[in-house]
């Protein structure tokens, strides 16, 4: 499901013109240090992490669900806070808010690094929504349109970007 979204992400985003760089094109476990490691080496300006959320076990999906942000750099948490807002505008899902976490995918200072839980997996109504391709791209294009909002927002805030 996430590569799905992400794949989604890299064509519509490719579509607008950005280079993108994947730290994975097939579903293989690549080590988190070395996704981090990846977007260094290829001067990455913005990192984004895409997860689909569970919870502990004995949690209520029915209480906690939705979308959610993370960041860890002062530096990214605008960005992350666009994220959250555009993502649950489009796709209608729940709020569950901005967090800072240290994430090993959020700590990076350089390049700006956010992690999207776009959905819950746990939550049953949220997993039919991850299982339709249709919010797949739907969630793929909610990110583009966040991240677009916050680059315009940047260059619009100080006028030299």
């Amino acid at each position: 499901i996430n590569l799905d979204v992400v794949k989604r992400l890299q064509k519509v985003l490719e579509d607008a013109g950005a280079k993108v760089v994947l730290t994975r094109t097939e579903d293989i476990n690549v080590p988190l240090y070395d996704r981090v490691k990846i977007a260094k080496q290829e001067d990455s300006l913005i990192c984004i992490s895409i997860h689909s959320n569970a919870l502990a076990d004995g949690a209520d999906p029915f209480k906690k669900h939705g979308t959610s942000v993370f960041f860890y750099n002062k530096e990214s948490a605008q960005l992350a806070k666009t994220m959250r807002d555009v993502i649950t505008q489009n796709l209608g899902t729940k709020d569950d808010g901005v967090s800072k976490c240290s994430f090993v995918m959020t700590r990076p200072t350089m390049p700006l690094s956010v992690l999207i839980e776009v959905a819950y997996m746990i939550h049953p109504e949220e997993y039919k929504l991850l299982l339709d391709k249709d919010f797949r791209q739907k969630a793929a294009e909610s990110i583009k349109s966040g991240l677009e909002q916050y680059l315009l927002n940047s260059v619009n805030s100080d006028g030299t970007n």
